[in-house]
């Protein structure tokens, strides 16, 4: 029998509804957690009760905190299973000292910490006059368990019980029980005290954490199903209607179906967004936001959809039952309603307005029949959830349990999708996210056998993103690197579909974790409301000035969190006012003096206006601040109507966003009414707030004085100033209007109007200058040859001189330059026509944000002085800002992405190309790119950098450019905080942002993470930071850390690990000119750091020195036409690097292909035998790379993480091979002595030195990374490591000639026959030779014993785990005899010295070599320079 817990309120995320209804008893039962029902276990439970109510029915009218403390938590200590209860010292919270009530006790240093009040005391309301409402006993019971750590707590006033669950990442959770008069009266055991002793018992406590995990997991699945009912939901709905015999014919008129199903698309969202509106506030437990009418009869059983329309939609899609036009209808009707109100005696709806729920907003389907299986199966995918494998029924779908964030979670997954209709048979075909709809034909060879189920949504860990600057670093050939083309389904003709495209996720837009969101707010706006508004001067004026941005809302989610801070904050700010007020009014009436009476009273008309000046005409939030209410000091409904009304005011002045997609959009401006509701008010006007358009593209107004053709020449002319003149003139009016948009909080639906006629207004009066910033950007995207300068200065002219646009743009290429910058095909010449265009919504500008949010920058009214955001928020896209040439040819011939090799794909991407209708769109593909190209070389300084005379490489990422971008929209003081992937602390493409944001501001913190617990829903191998950073003041010191895995560890104390205090001067010390963060983990790595990063010079340094040039030959991908399998030409399983096979393989004209995986310090046998060798004669283009396979070369392991056992490998291999892109190798070793290379690979596989890299690391070692890793001055001990990585590294008689170049003859092996090889035989051989030279380096670097023990700690060892131990002895050996005794010892060959001569050819490659001069052959000869020159073979002709 299943729990009943009906006298249980559940409040907050950790607890949903569906989880405690469907999963908790069965949980709880797992772990062993509830009590039994009968036996003896259950008899004791039922004497327990007994005593313990009456020891609650003892708690009558009155009692102070001891008495409640007596009567209900003392008897709970041996109930619960503790064993003592002692008073807790007070706890230093984030706000001050404060109570850490009392502490139950038990065994194993268990405890449950609890708080009691005075009987019946408010629990929500300040616990002493004066205090704001954050100094509630609840909220001052959850900051004392978030600073203590604790994850549970009781507070009680006697009536009720509350079981606090604090969740450092995640918003506080109450179970709330009714102790009077449910308990007091209950003679059988209540299910919730059954609950009390499961979740409060030491056991109970211990195991909260998985319980609520379990709880969060079990959310996020009906999210994940939400997304599939959702897709579903819209996709059968529109289907029914385009069925639907009424529609028919005007269906079959409609030409342009792909025009016609991004419309349909997009109403079908927003008849979603509605029912999803209505469902979530009927179900809501916010008295202020929900329908308080939702548990009348007449709705309950007329109008509900979740109650009575949800019953007839089954029976319509499960029997088939004839209701006539009841569904319809009543659909119709209750959106009607909820424009329009509806009053009458049982039922009172205040209207809502027609921004969501009018038919302007639902043009095409409002006038369309919609039929009654179409809103049936709206309604069933909306409300249950799909059927489990194993169960005979489907869950209803809760929404009162599902956050704002949960829903955006969902809906924002829907905004990737792209609408298509079919007009022939079609076919889904789906590989990893990329997913195409093509004519069946051409997909009928991924047809399975036998049918499969359709599995229209695509998981999103199906997505990976490589997370580094490198190309691609595979060592596979594609071919074997190619996943399954998956046949999804076949779509017949007429068909209204989704699919996948190359939307949000494919361009690497993201869902943000909840934590990530609620630090950002917190740590942007927490110190400027801090600022404007302290707690002994509360100003809440001065917060509703406060402007913040997202740039790339999305959903919104961002905003939605801060439009709850800021109206807490708003809220404290009032209540604080009018307590102030109440006391000065109190004090007044106790003056002994007219004149101590006149103070009071000033005082307290003072405190009052400060709330009395908010834009609240009505003074609404008035009515419910304490002093005013109907409940007084309590808290109750006038308490959460005060907080909606502040929420609802700081969405209206406070909160701005920008987005792309006209859908995401609209889902902002839903989750923001759906946060910011307040019953018996319309919807918030947001139109001029929350808008389409991109934000990477505009030009301020400054810009746009300056030629579109050559951006960095100014318009010669007169006009500038009469143009400022116009602009300044148009910007009083702008703020005028924008002071009437603010003047009110929109009460009622004659105000929302309003509001949209003084937007109109406000476009009005700055549209001039809107078209011309739009032609600036589209000119300079086109570029010099497409933009007409002329027309543009003329019409920048006709603007100076007027106010206003031309009646006409006769220009061509001017009209093209302001469709560009429009988003747009193309514009009309008529101006009139033009501002229809713009106030139609069907534009996506490059957004001139001086010109849309001109209160923001101009708020006096001025053109100059530009100002800017007070914080600037969001998680930007990740994207690359790349064409992705095989996704787009896929949707035209998805074979292009089994083509095994590049030149195969290259091969169908010409055959495309010579398609007149593939060639234009293919160009418009690549035209947005180039264009955005231009634009953004323009607008922004800090993406290229020049690091040496050299600009950095790096392909163009997105959230880059943003983070540029918020520096310039921010305000003097303004905050950013963005979550953006690893890549802004660690790679090379990230230099100039890294400049921007530690020498141009002030960096707070960086906060990277892994994501191996999917924080996002993305590959776990992915990494990401949290970037907060201030404008107007440059980088002194921040904090950072690095492999975080738990978003908690952001809220909790930090006891268990502190975050580490990096300074700018250790950033340029360690990160050099590209001023990259070093990932350390710790202190102590943070020492060895400033230990290592002083000494010496750079790898890059030193290789320059010993003229060592380290570079990539053969693309496994690109080069695999070049390559035979090993197993073709050594069909007897014989391993290619073996000194004999690799001599016959050389006869026989192949090279053996080295790969990163096929050798390890000092082993070039390491792993599996290499899968490639490579003709010679395919490598005639590359005369370089034939030179360098004559010579022992060094190359090192380009493949390797910070996790591996080891991170930097590097090796000395022999000649007769070539190299995979993952093994970069020496490129000119005929110009270094192979001395200085054996010196190089001694010091480069020293644990130090590989620490150093690995602190840098994340999936490879690429070239930007290892130029940069110090190695430190080295003088006589070269000598020594020469000799010691010789001796390790000749491993076969293949490395003999390089043993005869190094030492001749000489052959001083103890007991070993002269020239035999290994030269060192065993492990333990072997590293009393590698840690000698690993010691001579530690103390090279300077680092301490304790130093070098910490970074020998850091490594697995798991190949030689004496390692750590044989390193420390020879280190500290080498501190008491001495360095010169000590290499002395460790070399046999001290005595020899280097051969500092340049090499000679080992080998002869099986090529003739020709003259110079000759014509005709087949070889490889040299020039009168010693190069290395192929003749080829020629045609006659040629």
């Amino acid at each position: 029998m299943a729990l009943d817990l009906a006298d249980c309120q559940f409040q907050g995320p950790a607890l949903p509804e569906p989880f405690v209804k469907f999963e908790l008893e069965k949980e709880l039962s797992r772990l062993r957690l509830l009590p039994k029902t009968t036996g003896t276990e259950d008899r004791q439970i039922r004497e327990n009760w007994n005593v313990y109510r009456r020891k609650l029915r003892d708690l009558t009218n009155s009692g102070g905190p001891l008495r409640v403390q007596n009567h209900v938590i003392e008897p709970l200590v041996s109930l619960l299973g503790y064993n003592r209860l002692e008073n807790a010292p007070a706890v230093q919270t984030r706000e001050e000292l404060e109570s850490g009530g009392v502490l139950l006790l038990g065994e194993d240093g268990a405890k449950l910490r609890a708080w009691a009040t005075a009987f019946n005391e408010d629990l929500y309301a300040p616990s002493k006059r004066g205090r704001a409402y954050r100094f509630s006993h609840l909220r001052i019971a959850q900051r004392v368990l978030l600073a203590t750590g604790e994850r549970l707590g009781l507070l009680t006033n006697g009536t009720q019980l509350l079981l606090l669950i604090s969740d450092p990442a995640r918003p506080d959770s109450t179970v709330s029980i009714s102790i009077d008069p449910v308990w007091k009266q209950s003679r059988d055991v209540p299910d919730s005290f059954r609950l009390l002793l499961a979740i409060a018992s030491p056991d109970g406590v211990r195991a909260l954490p998985e319980i609520v995990d379990k709880a969060r997991l079990y959310q996020s699945r009906v999210t994940k199903e939400l997304r599939f009912q959702a897709r579903r939901a819209i996709e059968l709905f529109i289907q029914e209607i385009l069925d639907h015999p009424d529609n028919r014919n005007w269906f079959a008129n409609q030409t342009d179906r792909e025009t016609l199903a991004k419309a349909l698309w997009r109403e079908g969202l927003i008849i979603v967004y509605r029912l999803l509106f209505i469902l979530k506030m009927e179900a809501s437990d916010d008295p202020a936001r929900s329908f308080s009418f939702a548990s009348t009869s007449l709705w309950r059983n007329t109008f509900s959809p979740s109650i009575t329309l949800a019953s007839y939609a089954r029976d319509v899609l499960e029997r088939g039952a004839e209701t006539g036009n009841l569904l319809e209808s009543g659909l119709r009707v209750l959106f009607r309603m909820f424009e329009q109100g509806l009053e009458c005696t049982e039922l009172i709806v205040k209207p809502l307005g027609g921004t969501l729920f009018g038919q302007d907003a639902t043009p095409i389907l409002s006038n369309l029949t919609w039929g009654e299986r179409a809103v049936a199966w709206l309604l069933d995918q909306l409300l249950w959830t799909p059927k489990r494998r194993g169960a005979d029924t489907r869950e209803r779908v809760h929404y009162g349990s599902l956050d704002v964030e949960d829903l955006g979670r969902v809906y924002e997954a829907l905004l990737e999708l792209e609408p298509g209709i079919t007009s022939e048979p079609m076919c889904r075909l789906r590989r990893q996210k990329l997913e195409v709809v093509v004519p069946v034909a051409q997909g009928e060879k991924y047809r399975p056998g036998r049918p499969m189920e359709s599995d229209m949504l695509a998981n999103a860990d199906d997505l990976e993103i490589s997370n580094d600057d490198s190309e691609q670093d595979d060592d596979r050939p594609a071919r074997g690197n190619k996943t399954k083309v998956e046949w999804v389904e076949e779509i017949p003709p007429n068909r209204f579909f989704l699919r996948v495209g190359f939307g949000r996720k494919a361009s690497g837009s993201y869902y943000t974790p909840h934590s990530f969101v609620r630090f950002l707010v917190q740590e942007t706006l927490g110190p400027q409301v801090s600022e404007r508004s302290p707690q002994d001067n509360p100003r809440p004026m001065e917060i509703l000035k406060l402007k913040v941005l997202d740039p790339a809302m999305g959903s919104g989610h961002f905003l939605v969190e801060a439009c709850r801070f800021l109206g807490e904050k708003l809220y404290e700010a009032c209540r604080l006012c009018d307590e102030k007020a109440l006391a000065a009014e109190r004090r007044a009436e106790t003056a002994k003096t007219k004149e101590e009476r006149a103070a009071a009273e000033a005082e307290a008309r003072e405190w009052r206006q400060r709330v009395i000046d908010l834009p609240d005409p009505n003074d609404e939030l008035l009515k419910y601040l304490p002093s005013r209410s109907p409940e007084r000091e309590e808290s109750g409904l006038s308490l959460k109507r005060a907080e909606a009304l502040c929420r609802r005011l700081v969405a209206t002045h406070c909160l701005y966003g920008v987005d792309k997609n006209p859908l995401a959009v609209e889902l902002a401006k839903l989750a923001l009414w759906l946060e910011s509701h307040a019953e018996g008010m319309p919807l918030t006007f947001l139109d001029h707030r929350l808008v389409v358009g991109d934000s990477l593209t505009g030009p301020f107004f400054d810009k746009l004085i300056f030629r579109p053709g050559n951006p960095e020449e100014r318009i010669e002319n007169l006009f500038h100033q009469a143009l400022s003149a116009k602009f300044s003139s148009a910007l009083n009016k702008a703020i005028q209007y924008v002071n009437e948009l603010e003047a009110s909080v929109g009460i009622t639906l004659a105000d929302i109007e309003n509001k949209r006629r003084i937007k109109a207004e406000l476009d009005r009066a700055l549209l001039p200058f809107r078209v011309a910033a739009a032609a600036w950007s589209g000119g300079v995207m086109l570029g010099p040859e497409e933009c007409d300068d002329h027309a543009y200065t003329e019409m920048l002219q006709f603007i100076a001189d007027t106010g206003d646009l031309p009646e006409q743009l006769s220009s061509d290429r001017l009209r093209k330059m302001i469709a560009r910058g429009l988003g747009v095909d193309e514009i009309p010449i008529d101006c009139d026509v033009l501002r229809h265009l713009l106030r139609s919504g069907c534009c996506v500008p490059a957004l001139p944000y001086d010109l849309t949010f001109p209160e923001v920058f101009y708020p006096n009214g001025q053109p100059g002085g530009r100002q800017g955001f007070h914080v600037i928020l969001g998680n930007p896209p990740w994207e690359r800002m790349l064409p992705a040439d095989k996704e787009f040819f896929a949707s035209y011939e998805f074979a292009i992405l089994d083509a095994p090799t590049k030149r195969e794909r290259d091969d169908i991407k010409r055959r495309l190309l010579a398609n007149p209708n593939i060639k234009p769109a293919y160009d418009g593909y690549i035209s947005q790119f180039r264009d955005s190209e231009r634009l953004l070389d323009v607008l922004y300084k800090f993406q290229v950098v020049e690091v040496n005379g050299e600009r950095t490489i790096g392909k163009q990422d997105a959230f880059r450019v943003f983070m540029e971008r918020n520096s310039q929209l921010l305000n003097r003081n303004g905050w950013t905080g963005v979550v953006v992937p690893s890549a802004f602390h660690a790679n090379e493409g990230a230099t100039g942002v890294r400049r921007l944001y530690l020498e141009k501001m002030a960096l707070h913190c960086c906060y990277s993470f892994e994501n191996r617990r999917k924080l996002f829903e993305i590959h776990s191998s992915f990494k990401f930071a949290l970037v907060v950073a201030e404008a107007g003041r440059i980088t002194e010191d921040f904090y950072c850390a690095f492999y975080l895995h738990d978003d908690e560890w952001l809220f909790a104390e930090k006891g268990g690990r502190e975050p580490l205090r990096y300074t700018l001067d250790f950033v340029r010390r360690t990160g050099g000119d590209y001023l990259s963060l070093l990932e350390l983990r710790s202190s102590r790595d943070l020492g060895v750091a400033q230990v290592c990063f002083t000494k010496g010079k750079s790898f890059g340094q030193v290789c320059e020195r010993l003229a060592i040039q380290l570079g990539r030959e053969l693309n496994m991908t690109d080069d695999s036409w070049r390559f035979t399998p090993t197993a073709e030409v050594l069909p007897n399983g014989e391993d290619p690097r073996d000194p004999e096979a690799a001599k016959r393989l050389l006869n026989m004209g192949y090279l053996v292909l080295h790969e990163g995986k096929t050798f390890w310090h000092y082993d070039d046998h390491w792993g599996d035998r290499p899968l490639y060798c490579v003709y010679i004669e395919k490598l005639s283009d590359k005369p370089s790379w034939l030179r360098g396979s004559r010579y022992f070369r060094l190359a090192y392991r380009a493949i390797a993480s910070s996790t591996n056992e080891r991170t930097v490998v590097f090796n000395m291999l022999p000649p007769g091979y070539v190299f995979g892109n993952s093994a970069p190798v020496e490129q000119a070793p005929h110009k270094s002595p192979r001395s200085f290379a054996l010196q190089l690979l001694a010091q480069s596989n020293t644990f130090v030195f590989d620490w150093t890299a690995r602190v840098r690391t994340a999936a490879n070692i690429n070239k930007f990374i290892l130029l940069s890793c110090p190695l430190p001055m080295v003088g006589e001990q070269t000598r020594f490591f020469c000799h010691a990585s010789l001796r390790l590294v000749a491993n076969h008689d293949g490395y003999a000639p390089l043993w005869q170049e190094q030492l001749g003859n000489v052959w001083r092996e103890p007991g070993k026959p002269p020239f035999t090889w290994p030269v060192l035989t065993t492990d333990d051989e072997r590293w009393e030779v590698r840690a000698a030279i690993d010691a001579v380096v530690a103390d090279a670097y300077g680092l301490s014993r304790e130093q070098y023990a910490h970074v020998l700690s850091t490594f697995s060892h798991a190949s030689y785990p004496r390692a750590p131990e044989l390193c420390l002895a020879k280190f500290d050996e080498l501190k008491q005899i001495g360095l010169e005794a000590f290499t002395k010892k460790y070399d046999p060959y001290w005595d020899i010295p280097l051969n500092e001569n340049l090499p000679q050819p080992v080998i002869d490659l099986p090529v003739s070599l020709e003259d110079k001069d000759q014509d005709v052959g087949n070889g490889l000869g040299e020039d009168q320079h010693g190069q290395l020159r192929l003749v080829f073979e020629r045609e006659n002709d040629q």
